[in-house]
């Protein structure tokens, strides 16, 4: 999945930005530095969506068979929800990291990881959804895993300062050229790291590559 590498490299300006601030010595400007990467990352939502819906074309052009194709298609589009919910995971554990709380997303890991098993048991093997239950089922974990990290975020009494901005505050839809900035090599190299992989992944069949 090329798409997940470039939502992970544009978080990592959050290190960068927070770590300017040194985290927890000024939690309201971390705070919008936070609400500023999900804007963001809502903003790449869109032109990866519109990639995804042409993945079946894209499939279609490497692949003979329908039925392969139709799999991989119903995969891609049942995962893209996934693709955005593990971005956001990835900037509340940035965010939390920095402000010297990372026992947070560490505990929730460990118990969502229970969660997910059950979940892809459930509706891969009994319902017999196939790759699309590992979509529903990663949907189901990623979404319970975000609402607990900022449930829990949002009881740490520390955190006020930072939890208090919203998506209406001004400052957090400013700088947003210093973010991109910060972000774009990283996402850069962390997808041209994945790239070589999926496409030679893509191409086996079409090179005349088979499972033994």
């Amino acid at each position: 999945m090329l798409a997940l590498p470039a939502f992970i490299g544009m978080n990592g300006a959050m290190d960068a930005l927070i770590g300017r601030v040194n985290g927890t010595s000024n939690l309201r400007l971390s705070g919008v530095y936070l609400h500023r990467a999900r804007v963001f990352c809502i903003f790449l939502l869109f032109p990866v969506s519109i990639l995804f819906g042409f993945s079946g074309m894209a499939f279609r052009v490497l692949e003979k068979n329908p039925e392969v194709t139709f799999e991989a298609n119903r995969y891609v589009l049942a995962y893209l929800p996934n693709v955005f919910l593990l971005s956001l995971l990835d900037i509340q554990r940035r965010f939390l990291v920095q402000v010297q709380l990372p026992q947070i997303c560490m505990f929730t890991s460990f118990c969502f990881l229970l969660l997910h098993v059950l979940l892809t048991y459930f509706f891969v093997i009994f319902l017999h959804h196939g790759v699309v239950g590992i979509g529903i089922a990663s949907f189901l974990t990623n979404s319970s895993m975000l609402y607990a990290n900022l449930s829990l975020t949002s009881r740490e009494k520390v955190l006020d300062s930072a939890t208090e901005i919203s998506f209406f505050d001004r400052q957090v839809y400013r700088g947003f050229g210093d973010y991109f900035r910060q972000g774009l090599p990283r996402a850069t190299h962390l997808f041209l790291n994945a790239a070589p992989f999926q496409i030679l992944s893509l191409m086996a069949r079409k090179i005349g590559l088979r499972y033994q």
